[in-house]
């Protein structure tokens, strides 16, 4: 509940105007060239050399194609086995449900994984009951999305 409570239920997601919120803000965004890494051992390679890399995940549902772009901030990798996996955020992952207001308030946070090319895993933040009455925020909603692709992608 709001404070005090007959101000009510308090929103799960709060949604304001930056200029409203904040009596300065911007957006910086970077452009930087790369390449995308095709294979274990191009992955391999740029990992062990500790370059920079983004991931690409991309995806289709019933009504939208989503593409999701983020760092590779954590990555398990083995030279010896030959293998490698992204487990990194959170990352924002739209919520395609039609009654949402905004895009981004169509939004959720969640951690990624994958180790392949075609499918991912997202662990979603989302209302988790702790008792009947209480709830928290909490990484709890597996999610797996087949028929994905996955891109590795080394930033210069």
């Amino acid at each position: 509940m709001l404070d005090p409570p007959t101000l009510g239920v308090q929103p799960e997601r709060h949604i304001e105007k930056p200029d409203v919120c904040f009596d300065t803000y911007s957006l910086n965004v970077a452009r930087r060239t790369g390449h995308v890494l095709e294979g274990v051992d191009a992955i391999l390679e740029a990992l062990f050399a500790t370059t920079s890399v983004v991931s690409h995940t991309e995806y289709e549902t019933a009504t939208h194609r989503i593409l999701l772009e983020y760092p590779v901030k954590i990555v398990n990798f083995s030279e010896r086995e030959r293998y490698y996996q992204v487990d990194t955020g959170p990352i924002l992952v739209p919520d395609i449900q039609p009654h949402h207001k905004s895009p981004l308030e169509g939004c959720r946070t969640a951690f990624i994984a994958h180790n392949c090319p075609d499918w991912a895993e997202l662990i979603v933040c989302v209302p988790t009951p702790l008792t009947d009455a209480l709830k928290v925020h909490h990484y709890s909603e597996s999610l797996r999305i087949d028929r994905t692709v996955n891109r590795m992608i080394a930033i210069m």
